[in-house]
């Protein structure tokens, strides 16, 4: 009106979002940053129900060049001689929530023997126990006989390894097992 044209300032739209007032970055971030931050975290949650990968904490498998292990959670039991992820059940050195990967030795209909200090899986040494575990208590070895149906020998080659040839572990049911695991780099 009297001539003037209104003053357009290009520097008011082209301020910087971490300039501007707390209110309205906020704002921006709730449209540009929320939306696939919770795509992500629900995308996380849905493949912790199918996979864990976790480290090789206690080294009793002798994959030292692969310290990450990786579990598909299906159910499915794996092949003799391939890595199998299982809760071990109560024990007095892990929590009830842990989940063991050892090697799968021996299967249902299979003989399992123990002489000496070494257990056999069909006449094959597959493990020998300890009669103290790291902090002096007392290793009771664990059961023999044929493996019934949905029960196996889990073992590890490390005299130190946790497993079937203790009677806290046992034979390891159906129930127990989590999948097929896999080491990687």
């Amino acid at each position: 009106m009297y001539g003037i044209t209104p003053r357009t300032d290009a520097s008011q739209t082209a301020i910087p979002v971490w300039r501007r007032p707390l209110r309205e970055q906020i704002r921006v971030a709730s449209r540009r940053v929320l939306p696939p931050l919770v795509m992500v975290m629900m995308a996380l949650w849905v493949l912790t129900h199918y996979v864990a990968i976790g480290p090789n904490r206690t080294g009793s498998l002798p994959i030292k060049d692969y310290p990450l292990i990786l579990v598909l959670k299906n159910g499915l039991v794996p092949d003799r001689g391939e890595l199998v992820a299982f809760h071990p059940g109560p024990n007095r050195f892990y929590p009830a929530n842990s989940i063991f990967v050892k090697r799968l030795v021996g299967l249902p209909g299979d003989a399992v023997t123990y002489d000496g200090n070494t257990f056999f899986v069909n006449g094959e040494p597959v493990a020998t126990t300890k009669p103290r575990a790291k902090d002096g208590s007392r290793l009771i070895p664990g059961p023999t006989g044929v493996l019934p149906d949905c029960r196996y020998f889990v073992a590890t080659e490390h005299p130190d390894g946790y497993d079937s040839r203790y009677s806290d572990i046992g034979w390891v049911s159906c129930a127990q097992i989590v999948g097929r695991a896999y080491a990687f780099p």
